[in-house]
């Protein structure tokens, strides 16, 4: 397999850089795990691409719930539920791909390693549920609920693009205007249901 240094693309390269694991080892209670994972995969660093993805697909989920009579609370179960699906198809498709780019015996330590990488997408979805949730309790209307879900999810990936803007360029105007280009794919789908609605 090409490594650093190699005539490879650097596309290539960069899903395939590797780095020590020794700090993740560290995080989990076992030092001195011998495993590598990719670079942008540490630990330490947060995945805002998980965060993204879970805030897009709640969103998708409430709006595409929306356009048909489905009450509030098979809303909620189907979110939840689809959460879930995803997170976990996520981590064992992640895990399936580590397995066979190293070899080495599998260990919990690694599982855990690449579920709480993912783990971000689950939280994301922790404000459109609770806002259904409310709607099940009778605070307020499915319409208000499914309002606030995809509000919820569109300040959150304004915030996620911001976020990731400020850590990519150093500057506010680079970071709000990734913010604003990361909250219009929430727009997009609030138009969309709008559209189908």
């Amino acid at each position: 397999m090409p490594r650093v240094g190699s005539e490879e693309p650097a596309a290539e390269w960069a899903i395939r850089r590797t780095t020590s694991l020794a700090d993740v080892g560290i995080l989990l209670g076992v030092p001195g795990i011998g495993q590598r994972v990719p670079a942008w995969r540490r630990v330490s660093d947060r995945n805002f691409a998980a965060a993204v993805y879970g805030s897009v697909l709640a969103a998708a989920v409430v709006a595409s719930l929306d356009v048909g009579d489905v009450g509030a609370v098979v809303m909620t179960a189907s979110l939840g539920g689809t959460m879930a699906v995803f997170y976990l198809s996520h981590v064992w498709s992640e895990a399936i791909s580590d397995r066979m780019h190293d070899p080495r015996p599998y260990s919990w330590a690694r599982l855990r390693a690449v579920a709480l990488w993912h783990w971000p997408m689950l939280p994301a979805a922790t404000g459109p549920l609770l806002s259904l949730a409310l709607a099940d309790l009778g605070v307020w209307s499915r319409a208000t609920a499914v309002t606030v879900a995809l509000a919820i999810s569109v300040v959150q990936l304004v915030g996620w693009g911001i976020a990731v803007g400020r850590r990519t360029f150093e500057s506010w105007p680079a970071a709000l205007l990734t913010g604003l280009a990361d909250g219009l794919l929430g727009v997009a789908l609030v138009v969309l249901k709008s559209l189908v609605h």
